[in-house]
């Protein structure tokens, strides 16, 4: 069995201890700055031979650790993974993800010393994602464009995702992730001959939304956008080509299989329209989910581990973390800064 020391006790490390204990994964350990809060992860999530910690160096130095789960704000992942690197620990790792020079140092390094690590982007793990290809060669043909976006509506600007200090790239990083990911799995970055976007940011600097529009050098047009503003979520993509269109609405954290949505819905519906008259050519594509998508997460990082799983899917995956970051940073950078 494999032991998991996670890093972090806030909301969304609880959710993927909840789902350790749920597929039969060990949470061996925790190591939080409060020595309360270590117990009280402890004892809900580690059993009674549960360990927790204070400080890192004791955590990592246990010989029963063998991979770890770093659920704390951005500002903190690129020391923790040194950590890994040093005490050679699989890695889990919360997007949005260190600077895109470190994260390619971490990659080959990770590999000199054989160390596995993933970014904890559920949907990619999920059944719409595996069946894209198949979806997008029977409905849609050739790609010619895609639109990607996740809104969120926040307004607790108290939360730490509004502090530039630990999360500097606000929704860019947080929310943004998802659509760009997205995007990404569709199109190679290298391939992005232009692009322009524009980012909205409050007056202490926090990024609120972002915008942005592209085209590849095969003239694959593209968007993606993110926002904390408005009152409604919205998680939608829709990829277009020479035989038609698909639009998900829930790519994100779908109805059917998410710790935010549980199984709200049965299913996953993926709309399939064409023509010149979509309103009414257009039909419905249902998606099952054996279980949740976090759950699948989890599992494929185990199997990875155990050399269950090929290692050409999981450097897909690595490759398209770099890239994904690498594009945040690329947007970050040249977009016009508008303060509301």
């Amino acid at each position: 069995m494999i032991n998991l020391g996670i890093i972090g006790t806030g909301l969304i490390a609880k959710i993927i201890a909840k789902s350790c204990v749920n597929t039969g994964v060990k949470v061996y350990s925790v190591l939080s700055r409060s020595k309360n809060n270590a117990e009280s992860f402890c004892r809900e999530f580690c059993g009674k031979r549960g360990k927790g910690y204070t400080v890192p160096e004791a955590f990592f130095e246990d010989p029963g650790l063998d991979a770890v789960y770093i659920a704390t704000p951005s500002s903190t992942k690129e020391f923790y993974m040194r950590l890994c690197l040093e005490y050679k620990k699989h890695t889990l790792v919360e997007k949005p993800l260190p600077s895109s020079m470190f994260l390619s140092e971490f990659l080959e390094l990770s590999k000199e010393r054989n160390i596995i690590w993933m970014d904890a982007t559920h949907f990619v793990h999920n059944e719409l994602y595996n069946s894209l290809p198949q979806l997008i060669n029977e409905n849609v043909g050739k790609i010619v464009r895609i639109d990607s976006s996740f809104f969120w509506p926040s307004t607790d600007y108290s939360h730490i995702k509004f502090n530039r200090r630990l999360e500097d790239k606000g929704a860019l990083g947080d929310l943004g992730w998802y659509p760009i990911r997205m995007v990404l799995s569709l199109i190679e970055r290298k391939e992005i001959y232009k692009l322009d976007s524009f980012v909205l940011k409050k007056e202490t600097g926090a990024i609120l939304e972002f915008n942005a529009i592209g085209l590849t050098n095969s003239n694959i047009t593209f968007s993606m956008a993110s926002s904390y503003r408005g009152s409604t979520a919205r998680q939608e993509v829709t990829i277009s080509g020479e035989k038609g269109e698909i639009s998900i609405r829930d790519f994100v954290m779908p109805y059917c299989g998410s710790f935010v949505y549980d199984r709200m819905l049965p299913f996953l519906r993926v709309k399939i329209a064409s023509g010149l008259k979509p309103l009414v050519d257009e039909e419905y594509k249902r998606i099952f989910f054996k279980e949740l998508q976090h759950h699948r997460m989890v599992y494929n990082f185990i199997d990875f581990i155990k050399g269950n799983k090929d290692k050409y899917i999981l450097d897909e995956l690595q490759r398209k973390s770099l890239d994904t970051i690498k594009l945040i940073e690329t947007i970050q950078c040249q977009s016009d800064s508008l303060q509301i």
